[in-house]
């Protein structure tokens, strides 16, 4: 896949993980955990997680050459992070969960490091 196909995909996900998770973030909780609450942290922090990555999808989208390399990099690192803190915090969920949101996490780091080093 050329470098400029790699980062049109990842725009892409970005913005439409990042504007589901913020619209629909009950939705995406319950895919991760079973867990649909209504109140209180969980649709808060799935808010916040959607709008780090649409952060990140304009700042792709809006970059171009050597100034995108930084959104990738910390795109990458995020995601990284992302998936360890899915290993820590899902420590007891079932393996197909933490199978499911590992491969989330590392496929877009896979994908940043791809369109990163293309670059």
């Amino acid at each position: 896949m050329p470098h400029q196909s790699a980062t049109s995909a990842l725009i892409a996900l970005r913005l439409a993980a990042g504007l589901g998770a913020w619209a629909a973030p009950r939705l995406i909780t319950k895919g991760i955990d079973g867990r649909t609450d209504e109140v209180g942290s969980l649709p808060l922090m799935t808010r916040l997680f959607g709008i780090r990555d649409v952060g990140y999808g304009i700042g792709l989208l809006t970059s171009s050459g050597e100034s995108r390399r930084p959104w990738l990099a910390v795109g990458v690192a995020t995601d990284v992070a992302g998936a360890a803190a899915i290993a820590v915090s899902l420590r007891g969920a079932s393996r197909p969960v933490v199978a499911g949101q590992m491969g989330v996490a590392l496929g877009a780091a896979a994908a940043g490091v791809f369109a990163l080093v293309s670059a």
